[in-house]
């Protein structure tokens, strides 16, 4: 065997040597990544579970069972319920069978479900609270402590019930000229009376002068510098 090939040979075996070293280093890393990452690995799932046990934990203690703010109704629990018929007309303007039978009629509107983070509230104090805001110059803050609601409430009960009112019973007690022939024949009565050409309904209010409730002076005092209450109507041509 010449030297090339002794040379060839030794180099052969240094490289095979180098090689084998090499790729057992390299293994020994590979290793030392995995355990390492692991590691990491593990960490990683021992912080998420904590953070969701805290998380957990301070979702506990902020979880409220009720989330409106408790308010005293005294008044309408306790006041109210016992107010003779001459009180009760005095407070809500209504006799207590007009009253009885306007909650029965306007009921189905203005009922709402229960929840599960609070309980509706019923239609009857729905109905005093507008008749209430209706009948007389209170502020929402004094009504909504009379009836232990917030003012926002009592807003809201407000136009609900009147939006109630308009669409139950507008068009059963003001009736306004539809079909052609009817239109017409209330034009030629204000143009025949009154001269007034294409008028189909007139419009206008009035004060009425009256003793005022004890007590409640402010509520029908107007600029007239009377105690009164308005009448506002619309007629045709036959009023």
């Amino acid at each position: 065997m010449n030297k090339t090939s002794l040379f060839l040979l030794n180099a052969y075996f240094s490289k095979k040597k180098k090689l084998k070293t090499d790729i057992r280093i390299i293994q020994s890393q590979c290793q030392q990544l995995l355990h390492k990452y692991r590691r990491n690995l593990n960490i990683l799932n021992q912080l998420i579970i904590t953070l969701l046990s805290h998380l957990d934990n301070s979702l506990q203690i902020n979880c409220r069972a009720v989330w409106c703010l408790n308010r005293n109704a005294t008044w309408w629990n306790d006041v109210v319920p016992h107010m003779t018929d001459k009180e009760f007309k005095s407070n809500f303007r209504l006799e207590r069978s007009t009253y009885s039978d306007l909650l029965q009629q306007i009921s189905p509107y203005l009922q709402k479900s229960n929840t599960k983070f609070r309980r509706s509230i019923p239609v009857n104090k729905m109905v005093c609270c507008a008749l209430y805001l209706i009948g007389s110059s209170a502020e929402l803050r004094t009504v909504s402590n009379l009836f232990g609601i917030g003012k926002s409430t009592a807003a809201q009960i407000l136009h609900a019930f009147c939006n109630v009112i308009v669409y139950l019973f507008m068009y059963r007690f003001i009736k306004f000229p539809v079909t052609s022939d009817e239109i017409k024949e209330t034009t030629d009565g204000f143009l025949k009376k009154f001269h007034f050409p294409m008028c189909v309904e007139a419009l206008d209010g009035t004060h009425i002068n009256i003793k005022p409730p004890p007590g409640a002076e402010a509520d029908y005092y107007c600029y007239k510098k009377i105690y009164s209450v308005i009448l506002l109507a619309v007629v045709d041509s036959d009023l």
